[in-house]
């Protein structure tokens, strides 16, 4: 269901970050890490400090096996107000 709702606030806001993170988020938590990706690169795009976004594109391309690409996703998430820890 969190897909379909982040959907539907995208058809109305399509430039919520908010919004097009957490598709994102849902997307990876179901499996599909590689659907997310254009979604929270645009979040990404729109609040580059939305250290949420740069978590979870961290997490998307851990899933991916991308290692480097998330290190340093998650180094931006902490840099931009988030924790590591």
């Amino acid at each position: 269901m969190a897909v379909s709702d982040a959907t539907m606030a995208i058809s109305v806001y399509p430039n919520s970050n908010w919004a097009l993170n957490n598709r994102a988020w849902a997307l990876f938590k179901l499996g599909r890490a590689s659907e997310g990706l254009a979604d929270v690169e645009k979040a990404l795009k729109l609040a580059p400090a939305n250290f949420h976004a740069h978590d979870t594109l961290a997490h998307i391309h851990q899933a991916m096996g991308k290692s480097i690409e998330a290190a340093k996703a998650y180094i931006a998430a902490a840099e931009n107000g988030g924790s590591l820890s």
